[in-house]
């Protein structure tokens, strides 16, 4: 489900939690109305994942995926029909394999030293 505004503290508490830097998540980003800021919620309530799909009209990149991500990536697909791209290894790449995903390719990040 998308995370509604009322909601994102918690996401952002849960996001340190697992490691993740709330600095990156700067307010024009988050107010961006191609970000979409997902979470999987258990059944008693709590946040256990969440991710952030920003929407291109040709593709779906995901970032700041944390926790269990189970179901949310199809949920992703399932909204817009555009195909994810993500970065995925090791255990999150083997279940999004066995839920159906497919690998097509590398993903090549490119960075600009402005040193």
């Amino acid at each position: 489900m998308v995370v509604g505004k009322g909601d994102m503290l918690e996401w952002i508490a849960a996001w340190e939690e697992a490691g993740g830097e709330s600095a990156n998540l700067l307010p024009a980003v988050l107010t961006n109305p191609q970000v979409e800021v997902w979470g999987r919620y258990g059944k008693s309530g709590q946040l256990e994942g969440g991710l952030i799909a920003f929407r291109s009209p040709r593709v779906v990149g995901i970032t700041n995926e944390f926790g269990s991500n189970e179901g949310l990536l199809e949920a992703v697909a399932a909204e817009g029909g555009q195909p994810i791209c993500c970065y995925q290894r090791g255990e999150r790449l083997a279940r999004a394999i066995q839920r159906g995903f497919e690998v097509v390719g590398p993903l090549t990040v490119w960075l600009l030293d402005r040193s």
